[in-house]
């Protein structure tokens, strides 16, 4: 699996419990949170896990490629700034 074949999404905190982890390449004690708190992100190869697609849209994302994903992280929202 190369990265660039991945698909993200950012889905806010409160429907973390609705994420089925077998379902995504992530592992709930891992996830990346943004710096607030509020959304987390998770990741999948091939079609859209059935546990992603039942969250309302308003919880969630569009999907982000790779590209994407990689460019949010380097947020201000994603990355605490270096002192």
């Amino acid at each position: 699996m190369r990265a660039q074949d991945l698909t993200y999404i950012t889905i806010s905190t409160s429907q973390v419990d609705l994420v089925d982890f077998n379902q995504v390449n992530e592992a709930k004690e891992t996830l990346k949170y943004s710096i607030d708190g509020t959304l987390f992100i998770v990741k999948w190869d091939g079609t859209t896990p059935s546990s992603i697609e039942a969250i309302a849209p308003e919880y969630k994302s569009a999907t982000l490629t790779h590209i994407q994903a990689v460019a949010l992280m380097k947020t201000a929202a994603w990355e605490k700034p270096i002192e």
